[in-house]
């Protein structure tokens, strides 16, 4: 982890208490990032003005240069599409099997970001492959349905079937999983849903998940946080997309306060899973994640936050221009294999 990264953990057998990482001094921006983020203004359009297939184009060819970047993802056993069958659809779901996994072994179920709207399996390879290979467990990553074709709570319901699957006595045998070591992770948007259903889980007594992973997550709907205001613009993630990918995601605004949309409403958030929570300084989500990481401490719920300075939000996507990207990636997978060891 680098030095200049803030981590603030709680264990409740512990009951202490740690400093807020919200008080500490600006880092400046990594200026290779600002480069990045200089060049990508100029040579990306705005999403928001483009028909969402051709945005879902664009970002796929901005996920390919940064892929390009980080360089060659580690070697894995193998990767495997399949699908379940939901209603009339099909639900697609990658398996990453690294090498030297144990056996049985245990998942990471993965939510891609993309505020609902853009992203997908591809986007997110090369990140699930060094999940996979650093943690030396299965990564299920899932091609949930997205917004505007399918609305709040569709993708929600994808993911949970996704967890359903993976723990049926089946499915544990055919891939040789351990149902009982399932943790569930995202980034962004893939963040709030993984939050969310950790709580579904708790809710309706489904699947022991084992920890949760939270990647810079949309965890409250159009905050006022001074993350918000202050990173708000030329940081990549601009305060402008955020009312119009909620106009994407949901039937009406009438459904932002719902603890599905702002898992940070939850009324309760005891006895869910572990959680690690990953944080940028230049993010305009950041008070957000850092408020419902607290909000987890005090509910009791085993939680570590890390937030990466003079970093941006999406920064693991960057690791082959910062180094904090592929050490946030190492603190995941040391954080999972911990949970799975237990």
């Amino acid at each position: 982890m680098p030095s200049g990264a803030v981590v603030e953990s709680y264990e409740p057998r512990r009951q202490q208490k740690y400093p807020s990482p919200r008080n500490v001094a600006a880092v400046p921006l990594h200026p290779r990032l600002r480069e990045r983020l200089d060049y990508e203004a100029h040579a990306f359009p705005d999403l928001t003005l483009l028909p969402v297939p051709e945005g879902r184009q664009v970002v796929r060819a901005m996920s390919a240069e940064t892929d390009r970047l980080a360089g060659p993802p580690p070697a894995l056993d193998r990767a495997e599409d399949h699908s379940i069958a939901l209603g009339s659809s099909r639900l697609r779901i990658r398996l990453y099997f690294p090498k030297g996994a144990a056996s049985p072994s245990p998942v990471l179920v993965y939510l891609h970001g993309g505020g609902w709207v853009f992203g997908d399996l591809e986007t997110h390879d090369s990140l699930c492959r060094e999940l996979a290979a650093r943690s030396r467990a299965v990564v299920a990553s899932v091609d949930y349905r997205r917004s505007p074709e399918e609305k709040f709570p569709v993708a929600l319901e994808d993911g949970y079937a996704t967890i359903q699957w993976l723990t049926e006595p089946e499915t544990a045998r055919r891939f040789n999983l351990r149902p009982d070591r399932i943790a569930i992770g995202g980034d962004s948007a893939g963040g709030n849903m993984a939050a969310v259903l950790a709580v579904q889980a708790r809710d309706r007594r489904g699947p022991s998940i084992t920890g949760q992973v939270l990647i810079c997550p949309v965890t409250a709907y159009n905050p006022d946080t001074p993350s918000y205001t202050a990173n708000g613009t030329g940081f990549g993630l601009d305060a402008s997309f955020m009312p119009w990918m909620w106009n994407q995601y949901l039937t009406s605004p009438r459904q932002g306060p719902d603890p599905r949309v702002a898992p940070l409403r939850t009324p309760d958030l005891s006895h869910v899973a572990p959680a690690l929570v990953i944080t940028a300084e230049y993010d305009l989500l950041r008070d957000e994640g850092e408020l419902f990481a607290e909000r987890l401490r005090q509910a009791g719920v085993p939680t570590q936050s890390t937030r990466y300075n003079g970093m941006i939000h999406g920064f693991l996507d960057y690791r082959g221009i910062a180094r904090e990207g592929g050490d946030a990636l190492e603190e995941i997978a040391q954080t999972l294999r911990r949970w799975f060891e237990a």
